[in-house]
Order: C-alpha cells, then structure tokens, then sequence
C-alpha cells in the first residue's frame, strides 16, 4: 500500500518513530500530537476534511438529571491535565467544555451531512 487514510491515534507513534510519514491530518487545524503536520486545508484539500470524533452516550429517556450528573463527572475526569496530556501524547483530544446539548447537534449535523455526502456520491449498499 502506498497510502491510506488512518485514525491518528493509531499512527501518532510511528510518524514520531519516522516508519511513516505523514501528509496531512485529516482535520481543520493541526493536531497538537503532530504539530509539524498540516492540516488537510493547508496541503490543499479543503473539501477532504473529516473530523473524527467519539462521545458516550445514554438511552433515550434517561432523565435530565442523570445525564447532567454524568456530564459534570466526565468533564472533572477530563479536566485532569494528566489525562488531557495522556490523550494528546496518543493523537486524541478530550473537549470537556462540550455539552450534552451540543453533541447532540454535533451528531444531528454529521448524520445530515453525511446523508447528503451518500446521496450526491449515489452511494448503495451492497
């Protein structure tokens, strides 16, 4: 394979080993684990970006309560600077300023933007 397209976190050690060299990340802005990389807009193709992004999620129903409570123990976890540290060694980043409401409309406009992506692609499942 002469090329591919990885999650950084399963990359980040063998681009600072110097066993692969990377192109671009796929992101908006550089990432702070491989600074000296660009960003996919820098090396000129805007339109590719893709922002990889994970969350924890609770079943539909669960009272507001419960998940502000789970939400305030998540951001005092991930407000540690040891773990923030620990993440952006591993090419991930924690964003504990984030809020349920607003990883909610996170996931809402990659669920449109993705469906729109498969129609304009006439992309089928097999």
């Amino acid at each position: 394979m002469h090329y591919a397209v990885l999650t950084l976190p399963a990359v980040v050690a063998p681009v600072r080993e110097g066993r692969l060299r990377a192109l671009a990340v796929m992101t908006r802005q550089r990432s702070p684990a491989l600074p000296a990389v660009p960003a996919i807009a820098e090396a000129g193709l805007p339109e590719a970006q893709f922002d990889r992004w994970s969350g924890i999620v609770a079943p539909s129903g669960t009272p507001r309560r419960i998940v502000e409570q789970l939400h305030g123990d998540i951001v005092q976890v991930l407000g540690k600077a040891t773990l923030r540290k620990l993440f952006i060694q591993q090419g991930a980043e924690s964003t504990p300023e984030s809020t349920p409401d607003g990883f909610m409309r996170l996931m809402q406009e990659e669920y449109l933007r993705y469906q729109a992506l498969i129609r304009e692609g006439a992309i089928r499942a097999e």
